[in-house]
């Protein structure tokens, strides 16, 4: 159908959490750049379900303890480490930090979160997509979740070879034609180096006729 083949059927992992009374319901990561492009804040700000007796938060480099803050009795995230001397991440150097959330309730450790940080500007400069201040020449390709053997069901094995593959061939950039992809192909994307042009299937085929008729959707008294 259209440019990929369909299949009815579960074709993702589907699982039951037992999550904790007290867990991070969201959190967002932004890496503000200044002083060109040599220092950065890495800030987090996100929300719990409720009050924490407390919240450890720690940035790593390569295993090594960078910068960590304590925050106690709260239920929101709010906290910047300053950071000199840094990696920039690209396609072509994806450097990557590692930040660690634990999450205390009743002396307790109830939910520990960890996420690769990637310290990068993305911005339009005189109308040209700039990563760090550098215009992005995108060599990249459609992708869709599918294999030969095991239709849209993909592997995380598979997945990451067929992203090798990619890389070993100068691509550096994938758009995943039409829907969101499984969550690993983000992080291995951050992992191994590639620019996602992310979709969410919004389709508007029955609107391309030049005999479209938008009263169709009016009521009857309009």
């Amino acid at each position: 159908d259209q440019d990929f083949f369909r299949f009815s059927g579960i074709f993702r992992p589907v699982e039951l959490l037992l999550i904790p009374s007290v867990t991070i319901q969201d959190y967002r990561i932004t890496t503000p750049l200044y002083e060109n492009y040599t220092k950065a804040d890495v800030h987090i700000e996100g929300k719990l379900s409720s009050t924490s007796q407390s919240i450890h938060i720690r940035l790593f480099d390569q295993g090594k303890e960078i910068a960590s803050q304590e925050i106690n009795n709260t239920d929101q995230i709010n906290v910047s480490f300053a950071l000199e001397k840094i990696h920039l991440w690209s396609a072509e150097k994806p450097y990557l930090y590692q930040l660690v959330m634990e999450i205390m309730d009743h002396d307790e450790i109830v939910e520990v979160v960890k996420q690769n940080v990637g310290i990068r500007e993305f911005k339009i400069i005189d109308g040209i997509m700039c990563i760090n201040g550098k215009r992005i020449i995108f060599h990249g390709v459609n992708r869709h979740e599918f294999t030969p053997d095991k239709g849209r069901v993909v592997s995380y094995e598979q997945t990451r070879k067929d992203l090798l593959i990619m890389k070993q061939n100068n691509i550096n950039a994938l758009r995943t034609s039409h829907y969101p992809n499984q969550t690993f192909v983000y992080d291995l994307c951050d992992e191994l180096g590639l620019y996602v042009i992310d979709e969410v299937n919004l389709e508007t085929h029955g609107t391309w006729s030049d005999r479209f008729d938008p009263s169709i959707f009016l009521p009857d008294n309009k």
